[in-house]
């Protein structure tokens, strides 16, 4: 279910760029309003009292209707935060689903070690909770590995590429799930 509900998140907001705005200055982006959420904030514009009652019954019976089907999906700040760093690093098309960026958030991550080892080639391959696996793509030689529940730090760097770093050691790396 939790799955099903994750696919739901990534195929509203698919459908929801349609309808995206343009973004303004720093900080004033505009998100995509479904339809069902500009009709239920247009009902408290109505200045009759029964009127504006039979606006909303009819706007949350909809939005109940559509949250029951998986048409709607109401993400709270720490579910975007954790969306988000479960999909650093991977190369998605850039669109607005989780809000507005450019924040230090957006270009690091710190995190704990699940798993790492070094490969036949002396490469690194480190497995991060909540965040993928990523594999050492830069030449530096390292003497030891984090251990599983270490924190390592993954920041973006230039062209697209990413560090990882440890302790006093640090590799650049690309994630590959």
């Amino acid at each position: 279910m939790a799955m099903r509900r994750g696919v739901a998140v990534v195929a509203i907001g698919l459908l929801g760029l349609a309808a995206a705005a343009d973004a303004g200055p720093k900080g004033t982006t505009k998100r995509p309003e479904p339809k069902i959420l500009t009709d239920t904030f247009t009902c408290s514009g109505i200045a009759d009292d029964h009127a504006r009652l039979v606006c909303f019954d009819r706007a949350v019976a909809a939005l109940k209707q559509a949250y029951a089907a998986d048409d709607l999906l109401v993400a709270d700040r720490e579910s975007v935060r954790k969306a988000k760093r479960s999909l650093f690093g991977l190369s998605l098309p850039s669109f607005d689903l989780f809000g507005g960026g450019g924040d230090r958030e957006d270009s690091q991550i710190d995190v704990a070690v699940q798993a790492a080892r070094f490969e036949s080639d002396g490469s690194v391959t480190v497995t991060l909770e909540s965040a993928g696996t990523w594999r050492q793509v830069d030449d530096n030689s390292l003497p030891s590995l984090p251990k599983p529940g270490d924190k390592v730090t993954v920041k973006k760097g230039a062209l697209g590429s990413y560090w990882i770093s440890y302790g006093r050691y640090a590799f650049k790396a690309h994630r590959v799930n």
